[in-house]
């Protein structure tokens, strides 16, 4: 069995540093249920004055991910460091870790710790859809999400799974926004790039076709393509974005 399990030292409480000392010790705490998939589940603990969000993973990834190539927890922990990188905001990484035998992935973890006043986007559309029609508030966080996926798409990396769910929105009249939970981003070389992009600008898309209007549907795009006018080749990239989740939804 080979273990790796990182702890960063420095931005951690005393408190914290004991109970996430170990990927043993991570895996037998207890705390509020989150979230659950095939592969891993989520829970929130406190520890000192802080909360904390512990991904355990059971295993490396779906299909032959499971035994072979970068497991999902390290490709999580890659990403979130990539992010701070490009300067993207997203929550702090405490500890990280995997374990394997035989070079076959059998567990890891992944601790960020809780950004407060924050919530993420689905929610917040769903308990105050009415501020999407404040203007100010709107463009400004538009702008922000904008930015930073023309910034991912435009050094070759792709999120594959940029949904409302997976971006914090902070509590502030100007807020801030955050991207999390990002287990299969990873660069792809151009042939394949082109597509995932508009991937990316779908899962976007798909809540937002509910609750904006197209008038802000369409400023969000320009702000991303960084265009005043739509071009030729806006209006067909916006097509096939539009388009991208016909008959699977």
């Amino acid at each position: 069995m080979t273990s790796f399990w990182y702890l960063e030292e420095k931005e951690t409480p005393d408190p914290a540093k004991a109970a996430f000392s170990s990927i043993e010790g991570v895996f037998s705490l207890k705390g509020e249920h989150i979230a659950k998939d095939p592969v891993s589940t989520v829970i929130k603990v406190k520890v000192g004055d802080h909360y904390y969000y512990i991904k355990k993973y059971y295993y490396g990834g779906k299909w032959m991910r499971r035994y072979f190539g970068r497991s999902r927890v390290r490709a999580e922990w890659k990403n979130i460091q990539y992010f701070k990188e490009m300067n993207i905001p997203t929550p702090d990484l405490i500890a990280y870790g995997e374990e394997k035998k035989w070079g076959i992935f059998q567990r890891g973890a992944i601790i960020t710790k809780e950004i407060r006043d924050t919530i993420d986007m689905a929610n917040l559309a769903k308990k105050r859809a009415s501020i999407m029609n404040d203007k100010t508030w709107f463009r400004h966080v538009a702008s922000l999400l904008a930015t930073y996926t023309r910034k991912i798409h435009t050094s070759g990396f792709v999120h594959k799974d940029l949904k409302w769910r997976n971006i914090l929105v902070s509590s502030e009249q100007k807020p801030d926004i955050y991207f999390i939970d990002c287990p299969c981003g990873r660069k792809k070389n151009a042939l394949v790039r082109k597509r995932w992009i508009i991937k990316d600008l779908a899962c976007l898309d798909k809540m937002a076709k509910h609750i904006l209007s197209r008038t802000q549907r369409l400023w969000f795009y320009k702000q991303y393509s960084n265009h005043n006018k739509l071009t030729a080749r806006d209006k067909n990239m916006i097509k096939k974005v539009t388009v991208f989740f016909e008959g699977r939804e």
